[in-house]
């Protein structure tokens, strides 16, 4: 099992978490081209995104960093929040379509 804590932007990048994640790395083959992505691969979105939001996270009021340090089931709220970025695409490669020269992952986050 992986601790949430042990898992990072550079890592995921690197491709350490493989073996544990391979429906992760499964997004380097969607490329997404609609009114919403420009030919963007999944993974490397996902990555961008997590990046934003480290750097939202790192901006942060006290107010806000003292929520996202909550405990809770032993993770924190930052650390539960990481994890939701992280796989909010996942069944993109299950939903992939092609329609009139566009790609796109209808009901994907239903999955």
């Amino acid at each position: 099992m992986i601790k949430v804590s042990a898992i990072s932007i550079k890592k995921l990048r690197d491709g350490e978490f493989k073996k544990e994640l391979p429906e992760f790395y499964e997004l380097k083959d969607v490329v997404e081209n609609n009114a919403w992505h420009n030919d963007d691969v999944v993974f490397t979105y996902t990555l961008a995104v997590l990046k934003k939001l480290e750097g939202i996270t790192k901006r942060a009021n006290n107010k806000i960093n003292s929520y996202l340090s909550q405990k809770v089931d032993g993770n924190t709220r930052g650390q539960l929040l990481f994890l939701a970025t992280l796989f909010h695409d996942i069944a993109k490669p299950e939903t992939f379509a092609s329609e009139e020269g566009s790609t796109l992952c209808p009901d994907h986050e239903r999955r």
